[in-house]
């Protein structure tokens, strides 16, 4: 299943990390709207896991996945209406149905500086050290109570590991034709700014570290989460060498950004069924692909599509998301077209199953 071109470069291992641990005591947790009566701050140098590129079997799609991708702040589930236990969840269910064994995962370290500035501002990474900048472009205002420490620790570290798993998952794509990385596709941050719970623009950041490397020249992304990919579209609406597509619900989440238009934007309308949207989908996506002509495609698959999830109303059922999946990544495939899939977002209690069933039967149809 080798297509691309071959990458492989070690990656420096960083066995413990200090961190700072939180325990609260309190009447009711700041993220339920209460107050803390104690915080006690508990510093040390923790195990963390070591970045890890070696596969057991060459043939394995490469799977992409940290415990460091899990926010770890005690009480933090409450500030957001993300799982914020989808990866860890996904990749148990993985181990335990034996597509996978423990130590079959790419393991990422956590993205650089250096890496970072290729598409953010120096302003806007200084204010991922300030609690408020942090609650601000995450839209939980809890956060701007806390020490920065923590913070960072806690929340803004873990979108540093799996901004470094989408990396990982461009260069895997590239060597083995598929990858998937088990979080990233935060599409809403921008060069200056996050939002909607996206903190760090890690598809650009995977894409501007592969076309410096000169492992690619043009890159397509290929989003199907239910809310705008503003800050991916933005990021490159100025640079034909990435061809954005967008599949998205019409006037919800985030406002603002009508004149906003990805290379191919297809809204679409509340409620609309899932025969209509697998048949948008492929009516438009085989010649937005021809049209972008692009050496790797990062797919970017949110779950919220799904007619149960809570901040979207389009109608997909639970086969259809799987559908859609296999869709995505069949069309980048029979093209010879590496493809890295990110699983963005997604808000209902099943979205952790839906992106495990969606891996599943790729790894059934493509592990071959």
């Amino acid at each position: 299943m080798t297509l691309g071109k071959s990458y492989a470069k070690p990656y420096p291992g960083q066995p413990k990390i200090c961190q700072t641990q939180v325990i609260f005591s309190v009447l009711n947790s700041v993220f339920g709207g209460g107050f803390v009566v104690s915080l006690i701050l508990i510093s040390g140098c923790v195990p963390y896991e070591v970045p890890r590129e070696r596969l057991a079997e060459p043939d394995l799609i490469p799977i992409v996945y940290s415990k460091n991708y899990e926010i770890s702040l005690i009480g933090a589930q409450k500030a957001t209406a993300f799982d914020l236990e989808k990866y860890s969840k996904i990749r148990n269910e993985l181990v335990s149905s034996g597509l996978r064994k423990s130590y079959e995962f790419v393991v990422p370290g956590k993205i650089s500086r250096r890496e970072l500035l290729l598409v953010h501002s120096e302003e806007y990474l200084e204010g991922l050290h300030n609690p408020k900048s942090v609650a601000r472009s995450l839209e939980a205002p809890p956060l701007k109570v806390l020490p920065g420490k923590v913070v960072e620790a806690t929340v803004v570290d873990s979108f540093m590991y799996a901004s470094e798993g989408t990396v990982l998952a461009g260069r895997r794509a590239l060597d083995r034709g598929i990858a998937i990385d088990l979080a990233g596709g935060y599409a809403h941050a921008s060069r200056d700014s996050g939002e909607g719970f996206n903190l760090i623009a890690d598809v650009p950041i995977a894409i501007r570290i592969l076309q410096r490397e000169g492992l690619i020249e043009r890159a397509m992304i290929v989003d199907t989460d239910v809310h705008k990919g503003n800050g991916n579209i933005l990021t490159f609406k100025d640079d034909p060498s990435v061809y954005t597509f967008d599949m998205y619900e019409e006037g919800i989440y985030p406002t603002g950004h009508f004149l906003l238009l990805a290379d191919k934007d297809i809204p679409l309308p509340h409620g609309t069924s899932t025969a209509r949207y697998m048949e948008l989908l492929r009516d438009e996506l085989p010649s937005a692909i021809e049209e972008a002509e692009p050496d790797i495609i990062f797919y970017v698959a949110g779950s919220d599509p799904y007619y149960k999830d809570t901040l979207g109303s389009i109608q997909m059922s639970f086969d259809g998301m799987v559908e859609r999946d296999l869709f995505v990544i069949k069309e980048a495939y029979t093209r010879k077209i590496p493809i890295a899939m990110v699983l963005s977002g997604g808000y209902s209690d099943e979205s952790w199953r839906i992106h495990y069933e969606s891996i599943k039967a790729i790894i059934r149809q493509y592990e071959k």
